[in-house]
C-alpha cells in the first residue's frame, strides 16, 4: 500500500475527495487519473508532498531528516510543477 493511500484511508478521504482538494488548491486533477497515479506509485515528489499536505500530514521522516510540509507551496507554481 502506498503512503498516500495509507493516509487517505486513515483520514477517510476518497479519491474523489482528494481530487477535489487538489482542484481547490489550483492543481487540475480528476479521480481516475489520481487513482492511477496512486496505484502505480508514480508521481512527482512535489505532487506527492502536496497530496500529503492536503491529507493533513505535517511532516515526513526521510532517514532521520524531517521534511516540514509547511514549506510546500499550494499556489499556481505547484500546479505547473505537478505536470
Amino acid at each position: 500500500m502506498s503512503i498516500v493511500r495509507f493516509h487517505m484511508m486513515a483520514k477517510r478521504v476518497s479519491f474523489r475527495d482528494l481530487a477535489q482538494m487538489l482542484n481547490d488548491a489550483g492543481i487540475e486533477e480528476n479521480e481516475r487519473n489520481l487513482r492511477a497515479k496512486v496505484a502505480r506509485g508514480e508521481m512527482q515528489a512535489n505532487y506527492f508532498l502536496i497530496c500529503m499536505r492536503l491529507l493533513g500530514c505535517e511532516d515526513i521522516l526521510l532517514r532521520g531528516t524531517p521534511v516540514v510540509l509547511d514549506d510546500v507551496s499550494l499556489d499556481r507554481r505547484a500546479k505547473a510543477q505537478a505536470g
